[in-house]
């Protein structure tokens, strides 16, 4: 994968039903859960744009729902079940729709 110019920022943790702030650059979000929590993730800003998704901390199951499909099957829900899963999104186009693509993932379940 080849390195975009934008910029990257950490964003916070949303917690639990919060949006994971979607702008014009590259995010990284640590998530901590407390127990069994959900979370919503934007179509993303730009073309090129990434997202790693993290699970810092874990108390129960994290389920990151995506405003569209984020692979081939059309999976918009991403779990969470352990520590330290992580994965790895990139903004392309669909249709000449923005849309994320995983381009890696660890662990993480897609439904």
């Amino acid at each position: 994968m080849g390195v975009n110019n934008i910029n990257t920022r950490v964003v916070a943790d949303p917690g639990d039903a919060g949006a994971i702030a979607v702008g014009e650059y590259n995010i990284v979000c640590n998530m901590t859960s407390a127990g069994s929590e959900t979370r919503t993730l934007a179509i993303p800003a730009i073309a090129g744009q990434t997202c790693a998704l993290c699970c810092d901390t874990y108390g129960g199951a994290i389920a990151v729902t995506a405003a569209s499909g984020v692979n081939v099957a059309g999976n918009t829900v991403m779990t969470f079940g352990v520590v330290d899963e992580a994965i790895f999104l990139q903004a392309v186009t669909k249709a000449g729709v923005l849309r994320w693509q995983v381009v890696g993932n660890d662990g993480v379940a897609l439904s």
